[in-house]
Formats: structure tokens, sequence, C-alpha cells
């Protein structure tokens, strides 16, 4: 994804976060389309850090998939 998009990948409390960005989560509510639980969210951020660190990765490629219908 180009730098010059500006589209961040972090954690967040609630959909407040959301503008502009792409917020990481471990598990989603199929019945709840529009409502997400972002509990984990914070704490997911940090896992893919370490994991990245673990693996020496520092480039990553998103692919973003409708999963909900």
């Amino acid at each position: 994804m180009p730098d010059s998009r500006g589209i961040l990948m972090h954690g967040g409390t609630n959909g407040g976060w959301t503008k502009g960005c792409i917020l990481v989560n471990s598990s989603i509510d199929k019945t709840k389309a529009r409502v997400f639980n972002l509990e984990e969210s914070i704490s997911t951020v940090y896992k893919i850090f370490d994991l990245m660190d673990q693996r020496r990765i520092s480039n990553i490629k998103v692919i973003i998939r409708d999963e909900i219908n």
C-alpha cells in the first residue's frame, strides 16, 4: 500500500478510531454487521508487531476480504 494513501493500521477501542484507518481485531461477530466489539484490538495489534519482530518482517501486504456477507 503506498505511503501516499495515508491509511494506518492500528488498535482502537471504538468506531471513532476508524476514520481513514484499519483497526485490527482477533475476532468478529458476523451477526452484527455494523457493531463490532473492539475489546481485543489493542492487544491484537501488539501480537502482530511481536510476530513481525520474531520473524524479522518489516513489510507486510494486507488483503481485505468481506467475510460478513
